[in-house]
């Protein structure tokens, strides 16, 4: 019979069927007129990203791990990235993947290659995510801070004195000649002393770690940290204040 289904046209159906589902696909739900601006510029932003964590492959030139220490540290936010998170820990853990190549055998490589580029991708993502944050919630405090006029005055300065410094040690880090896995233990090693300088009650700055860098990575415009900052009971901002964050920059310079 002419109209007689055989298997035949089930595969022919699923073929069709394929071929109508990947022409709707490319030319109509991908077409940009079918995306909204939101989803556009999030795609455009992995993209980005992706394409940027793929040049930083540290597994095969340990030289790259300047550029991963540079975009992870967030540039100039890097004290507000080093303090309040365990990116020193993602580093160790970078450092212990390394060894571990540099060590097995040639069919254990291929492993914690991959662990280490894994690791790298989610370690870029993340940095460059909150690194954005970062950087809208220090703008808002700062003009939160300005706006509050002249008996805000010592709270900007010791603001923009601590922003001079997150920029000095970011340009510490990366002009740092890296090439061993040393010279990368080394770094760390140099963050993790600068961390617990700042939080050390010796020079009266922890507060303002504990509290102000601490709530500078949520969606809120810097408005939980301009709360801390301006209240004395989280973190009263004095002259002597400003003297201890001096004596701590000059500590830092020569580490």
């Amino acid at each position: 019979m002419e109209n007689e289904i055989n298997d035949g046209h089930y595969l022919e159906l699923m073929d069709r069927l394929h071929v109508i589902i990947c022409t709707l696909n490319d030319h109509c739900i991908d077409h940009p007129l079918a995306q909204s601006d939101k989803e556009i510029k999030k795609r455009n932003i992995e993209r980005y990203m992706n394409e940027l964590s793929k040049r930083l492959d540290i597994s095969s030139d340990i030289s790259n791990c300047n550029k991963l220490i540079s975009k992870s540290l967030g540039y100039r936010n890097a004290l507000y990235t080093i303090i309040p998170t365990s990116v020193t820990g993602e580093f160790s853990t970078i450092t212990d993947y390394y060894l571990r190549i540099m060590s097995v055998d040639d069919d254990n490589k291929s492993y914690y290659v991959d662990k280490m580029k894994d690791k790298v991708h989610e370690l870029f993502k993340w940095s460059q995510t909150r690194n954005i944050t970062i950087s809208n919630n220090l703008d808002s405090l700062r003009k939160k801070l300005v706006e509050s006029g002249e008996d805000r005055k010592l709270q900007v300065e010791f603001l923009d004195k601590f922003n001079e410094l997150s920029a000095s040690v970011y340009k510490k880090f990366a002009d740092y000649n890296i090439e061993s896995i040393e010279d990368f233990e080394i770094i760390c090693q140099k963050m993790i002393s600068i961390k617990n300088i700042l939080k050390s009650d010796r020079y009266g700055l922890s507060r303002f770690c504990s509290y102000v860098l601490d709530y500078m990575n949520r969606n809120d415009d810097g408005e939980r940290s301009f709360r801390y900052m301006i209240d004395p009971y989280y973190f009263n901002t004095t002259e002597q204040s400003l003297e201890s964050l001096e004596r701590v920059s000059r500590i830092i310079e020569k580490i």
